[in-house]
């Protein structure tokens, strides 16, 4: 592990155990930049939004709770944030689950509406 892998992991671990809430931001292997934090910094490359009201499959990349959001490659590989409707439904088969049940891998088919909040996850297949 090289100098600034370890920097990286000592100020990860003391932001970690203090609680504080932060954003990471890094560059990639490649030295391709990160999102910049205005873009949430939580994927691997640019994020679009789409407010069409349509629905879109894909696999989930990430999920995050306190913000009610989700990352997603579209079977079409475009990489999207969405937006969680607080009372939106989501469900595995029959079974509702939560936001938190949401695993990268699964495979999800999401419904937004026309201001392209999302109001229904229903996973299609899942990595648990």
């Amino acid at each position: 592990m090289d100098v600034k892998s370890k920097n990286t992991l000592i100020v990860l671990t003391v932001l970690i155990l203090s609680g504080a809430p932060f954003v990471y931001s890094a560059t990639y292997g490649d030295d391709t930049p990160a999102v910049p934090a205005s873009q949430k910094s939580d994927t691997k490359g640019p994020v679009t939004r789409d407010s069409s009201g349509a629905t879109t499959s894909g696999t989930i990349e990430s999920v995050n709770i306190p913000s009610n959001e989700i990352v997603m490659v579209s079977d079409s590989g475009a990489r999207r944030r969405c937006t969680v409707n607080g009372s939106a439904s989501v469900t595995n088969g029959v079974s509702t689950i939560s936001l938190a049940d949401l695993k990268p891998g699964d495979s999800v088919t999401v419904t937004e509406d026309a201001t392209g909040q999302v109001t229904e996850v229903r996973v299609n297949s899942s990595t648990k």
